[in-house]
């Protein structure tokens, strides 16, 4: 979808002016506080850093726990180290590259709720006055 003027969702009756770009007023607005206050700490370099090891931790505390309770299984395929990991992120991937073909077939045009334009040649063929 394009966005812009005339073609803003939040401007359904393309009332913005040519020329006008909301996207930088978006930027130049200022930040509501409440949100300031709730999630300005996560921008900082330490909330990154501590982010990437706590990550770290949970995924090697899942693979330990993984191999210790893959010993007490019966079949040899579940007793591979990351056999449901691995298992599970192909799954999801053959999900999500699933979702273009099926966008593809679902999706649209840009144009599809557009009301019609009509052309001038057709409106004087037609014998009607232009809308």
């Amino acid at each position: 979808m394009t966005t812009g003027p005339g073609n803003d969702p939040r401007d359904p009756q393309g009332a913005a002016e040519d020329g006008e770009n909301w996207r930088e007023e978006e930027r130049a607005r200022p930040e509501h506080p409440l949100s300031v206050m709730l999630f300005s700490w996560m921008r900082t370099e330490t909330f990154l850093r501590l982010f990437i090891v706590g990550v770290g931790v949970v995924s090697l505390g899942a693979v330990v726990a993984e191999w210790v309770l893959s010993l007490q299984s019966g079949e040899p395929s579940k007793r591979l180290i990351g056999f449901y990991g691995i298992f599970g992120g192909l799954a999801f991937a053959l999900a999500v590259l699933a979702g273009w073909p099926l966008g593809a077939a679902l999706r649209r045009p840009e144009t599809h709720y557009d009301p019609p334009q009509h052309d001038k040649a057709d409106a004087a063929a037609k014998g009607g006055a232009d809308e």
